[in-house]
């Protein structure tokens, strides 16, 4: 399968294998139970949700962590305490995204708030838990939103808006807004499905990953580079960049240089460690695995607990991996995997123990 298609029935599958388990599964414990015996630096953390997680994200200073889930919400969790201190009600009806500004103090949620696909960006005051704006115009499974580094500029990409004209061509839209005044500030498009948009340390580029990524140099919005690859992460240090390709996961350098190729398939997700040197890798078949960034080697894997029930005459899968996060210390790496509960993966007890290098 073409990684186009992948992506795209990736997205498809998501949304319409999760309403169904929402649907049925949450009306029954045993068919949203978690299942046992993870891997021993696997900590399961019930944070509140009455259906699948879809996303999950730290706050830049560590102190919180947001989820989201098809049960129309976002959970804001105070580690340290180890409580929910925000329930949002975000009214979106299928995957949600979210972003913290860089200071913390804001929380950007988007997703789909409509049967007929129309999609909306949301920012929240953490502290207050109050809904400060709407930001609407996208449509079709919002898939990515960012902060620049600065905190002045979010940006939102969603997969499919349906094409020029009603041409039914596949379109994606990248939205970009002025925090301090939501103004809406410059619309990028392009034919595909923008699957993940993420900005480079410096704030300079905007990578939008689709079935290639493409390099948007910000102070004129013009492509700078663009090759082969999806869900681009840059490094912490701007030197680096991974990209998902059919079959493996690509680290290179900004000049183009391949360093380290990763045999790797359906992946849904890739996080460079915050000194980046490792890099998380999260599939769809529910695995998580840690590689040396140098070498490409994997030194620690988190082997996720996949689980496939009757969901009204569906086939519903929960373990798959949507979303990673690295809490800015490094040491934790946070994975939804369409659960109700959030697994907490323990970095450096992984790579120590014993279930390093499998």
């Amino acid at each position: 399968m073409g990684l186009r298609r992948a992506l795209v029935r990736r997205a498809v599958l998501f949304s319409a294998v999760a309403i169904a388990a929402v649907a049925v599964g949450c009306t029954d414990p045993e068919r949203t139970r978690e299942p046992a015996h993870y891997d021993p630096h696997v900590r399961v953390m019930d944070v509140g949700h009455q259906g699948n997680t879809t996303a999950v994200v730290f706050s830049p200073d560590g102190r919180l962590l947001a989820t989201a889930s098809f049960d129309e919400t976002v959970r804001v969790w105070d580690l340290a305490a180890g409580r929910t201190v925000r329930s949002l009600f975000t009214d979106v009806i299928s995957s949600q995204v979210l972003a913290f500004s860089p200071d913390s103090r804001l929380l950007a949620t988007a997703g789909e708030i409509t049967d007929d696909g129309v999609g909306s960006v949301l920012l929240w005051d953490v502290a207050s838990g109050d809904r400060l704006a709407t930001l609407p115009g996208l449509e079709r499974l919002n898939s990515g939103v960012a902060f620049s580094p600065d905190g002045t500029i979010l940006a939102a990409g969603s997969y499919n808006n349906g094409g020029a004209g009603g041409s039914g061509i596949p379109r994606w839209m990248v939205k970009l807004w002025d925090v301090a005044t939501r103004r809406e500030t410059a619309t990028l498009a392009g034919d595909g499905y923008v699957v993940k948009v993420a900005f480079s340390p410096d704030g300079d580029l905007l990578a939008v990953s689709t079935d290639e990524v493409q390099l948007i140099r910000m102070t004129d919005r013009r492509v700078t580079d663009r090759f082969p690859g999806a869900n681009a992460t840059f490094g912490p240090d701007g030197i680096l960049i991974a990209v998902s390709t059919a079959g493996n996961v690509l680290i290179r350098d900004m000049a183009g240089r391949t360093s380290v190729t990763i045999p790797a398939d359906s992946v849904a997700d890739l996080e460079f460690s915050p000194e980046a040197t490792t890099l998380a890798i999260g599939t769809m078949d529910g695995v998580v695995r840690l590689c040396d960034v140098q070498s490409g080697r994997i030194v620690a894997t988190d082997p996720g607990r996949q689980r496939h029930f009757n969901a009204g005459g569906t086939t519903a899968t929960e373990g798959m991996v949507a979303d990673l996060a690295f809490s800015p210390d490094g040491r934790t790496i946070a994975v939804a995997d369409w659960y109700r509960t959030m697994r907490l993966f323990d970095v450096a007890g992984a790579v120590a123990g014993p279930t390093a290098s499998r």
